[in-house]
């Protein structure tokens, strides 16, 4: 399965039929999209875990690379937080002054 969708398959009415192999490729492609996963980087990613195990350092690299990302997002979001906080603060003082 090298692709976003999975494997498609037919049944009657044109209906989709889902095995368990999709269901689960489904699943992992939602997991990493609430990672913080692009859909480019999870389709390199179930690309290259989709060549088997000899891959798993490769995706570990690729993990913790996400994770480095999401840290310095985190840091920005908390430094925002805390300056609109400050801010608050500083425009509840001015409001009591009034």
């Amino acid at each position: 399965m090298s692709n976003l969708g999975g494997s498609l398959q037919r049944g009657v009415r044109n209906l989709r039929l889902y095995d368990q192999a999709d269901l689960e490729h489904v699943a992992l492609v939602r997991r990493l999209k609430n990672g913080g996963f692009s859909l480019d980087e999870i389709l390199e990613y179930t690309t290259i875990r989709d060549q088997g195990v000899d891959t798993i350092p490769t995706r570990l690299t690729l993990m913790a690379d996400k994770i480095t990302q999401l840290q310095a997002k985190q840091e920005a979001i908390d430094a925002s937080i805390k300056y609109l906080e400050e801010k608050m603060l500083i425009l509840e003082a001015q409001e009591k002054l009034k």
